[in-house]
């Protein structure tokens, strides 16, 4: 038997199977494609997928930022709190990390074509679940151009996501032309 016809054999295909589900679960999430998608991860949680991503594709707002942003706020509202409640119902809720970010922030005043531009001073991170509790960490000044308070860094980031997951971020690596490092890379 193929590793494919294994894998038939198993919950996989019927949690892909989105027309299965009942429409009260696909309405929780909206019909939108990015709702859809929503829906097939937490179906994927359920069956003891351990890693899903989902992306919502848009945030690069250089332009017209107001109405791009609330465009993908709508987009993103329903789906968002429609996972965090069926982890929730599912039991799945301290078992899970749900991350939220883009690889940049964005600038806090408009440029000229009343877009925000590319930010790395400042990332926004969601994270819940997982047993963290609710806490705020970090901040910006009122105006949001710098950050303020406790400097934390993509790597602090990584480290937490990789030790709640279980991975030793302490540990030494060797790369491939010997050199050690970590996971995070400092």
């Amino acid at each position: 038997m193929t590793a494919v016809q294994r894998l038939l054999t198993t919950p996989f295909p019927e949690a892909l199977d989105l027309e299965s589900n009942a429409s009260l679960h696909r309405e929780q999430f909206g019909d939108q494609e990015f709702g859809q998608r929503m829906l097939t991860a937490s179906r994927l949680l359920e069956i003891g997928v351990p890693y899903v991503e989902v992306q919502l594709d848009g945030w690069d707002t250089h332009i017209d930022n107001d109405r791009q942003t609330q465009q993908l706020c709508q987009r993103l509202e329903q789906p968002w709190l429609a996972m965090i409640d069926r982890l929730q119902t599912q039991h799945l809720w301290d078992d899970t990390l749900l991350l939220w970010m883009g690889e940049f922030g964005r600038t806090p005043r408009l440029n000229g074509q009343a877009g925000r531009d590319h930010f790395p001073e400042t990332i926004p991170v969601v994270l819940g679940g997982g047993h963290l509790g609710s806490k705020v960490i970090g901040g910006t000044s009122d105006d949001g151009s710098a950050r303020v308070g406790t400097q934390h860094s993509v790597a602090d980031l990584m480290a937490t996501i990789l030790t709640l997951m279980g991975v030793d971020v302490s540990q030494t690596y060797r790369t491939d032309f010997g050199s050690p490092t970590t996971v995070t890379d400092d």
